[in-house]
């Protein structure tokens, strides 16, 4: 038996505003691939994206056909895919390839699970809300994440897609939460839809025309870059010569406080830590100078005084946070670094 659709006007030119946005974000997904190849995160976001699109058109479910039930699987990826783009873009490495074994073996059983409910549940039941309820908790932890290393980093394009992570997730969830309490009664009319549909198509076509950009600048900033013949700035000299230990010991030393005594805007102290010096966590290049120096302490001073005694010293607010850092540099804990250098200095 033959299906016959019948379409108004306004939702024809509804749906046509959805393919067009949903065809740039699966262009912008393709284009990605190709430049950074074996990274599919972005991809796969773009594709979930342009699911979540084409699912809120203004036609009935049974028009969708065998379609629904996939695009209802990757508009609950949707998280997923984030959450892997973020990891990818903030912590420069694969979320989920750095797995153990065991996870990634889970994780695959999961998304098979989930495919399983969609397709041959249609995802009808309480377990649609369960995924519901895991995918806001992926973008509260997305959020967290953002939020706790933003003031130490010092790559400014890597804070810029913390912050712009964290407004698009409370935009989202803010919009979600309004159309529910008060605008429940409009959602499903055609201007509300028509508009969304619109809304949607522009903001695609501005990022499609930001990114491309974006990449003839990345482009001509790296080629001018291997030109240029790197020249050692007089603001280094003047930092190193103001890391002193009575300076990067004080234990509430932030990267305000050190670029007004450098009498620098911060992100210009930020942009000489990061380019220059190459550090991109701000707590690291403290720890490059905090870390040498209890090396030596521990050595060269009394035996008896307890390692917190110089965590607390150098700068560090408590023992867990300055054996982590001490191991991080070191490779070894604190302990293990005086009795390795105490048993050195024992005469043979």
């Amino acid at each position: 038996m033959q299906l016959e659709i019948t379409l108004s006007q306004i939702q024809l030119i509804d749906l046509l505003f959805r393919f067009q946005a949903a065809g740039i974000l699966c262009l912008i997904g393709l284009m990605t691939t190709k430049l950074t190849p074996k990274v599919y995160s972005n991809t796969a976001l773009a594709v979930c994206l342009a699911a979540y699109i084409l699912l809120t058109a203004p036609i009935e479910n049974h028009i969708y056909g065998w379609t629904r039930p996939l695009l209802l699987l990757l508009t609950d990826l949707t998280a997923y895919s984030l959450l892997a783009v973020y990891w990818q873009k903030v912590h420069r490495q694969s979320l989920f390839t750095n797995l153990p074994v065991l996870y990634r073996v889970g994780i695959i059983l999961w998304l098979t699970g989930i495919a399983v409910f969609f397709f041959a549940f249609q995802g009808k039941g309480f377990f649609h809300d369960i995924l519901h309820i895991i995918g806001m908790f992926i973008l509260f932890f997305i959020v967290v994440d953002a939020l706790g290393d933003y003031g130490e980093d010092l790559d400014e394009d890597r804070r810029g897609f913390r912050l712009k992570t964290i407004i698009i997730i409370g935009a989202y969830s803010l919009s979600l939460t309004l159309v529910e309490l008060f605008l429940r009664a409009i959602k499903d009319h055609w201007l509300f839809s028509l508009s969304n549909a619109l809304f949607m198509f522009v903001l695609t076509t501005f990022f499609a025309m930001r990114y491309i950009e974006n990449q003839r600048n990345t482009e001509h900033n790296t080629r001018t870059k291997n030109n240029d013949t790197p020249i050692p700035s007089p603001k280094v000299e003047k930092l190193t010569q103001l890391m002193q230990p009575e300076f990067f010991c004080q234990s509430e030393l932030t990267v305000s406080k050190m670029a007004d005594a450098m009498a620098l805007p911060e992100h210009q102290l930020r942009a000489l830590i990061n380019v220059e010096l190459g550090f991109d966590n701000f707590s690291k290049f403290l720890n490059s100078y905090r870390i040498p120096l209890v090396c030596e302490q521990l050595v060269q001073q009394d035996k008896s005084i307890p390692i917190l005694t110089h965590a607390l010293n150098a700068g560090f607010n408590s023992i867990a946070s300055f054996n982590r850092a001490f191991k991080d540099f070191t490779g070894v804990t604190p302990t293990d670094y005086r009795k390795l250098k105490s048993e050195q200095e024992k005469p043979n």
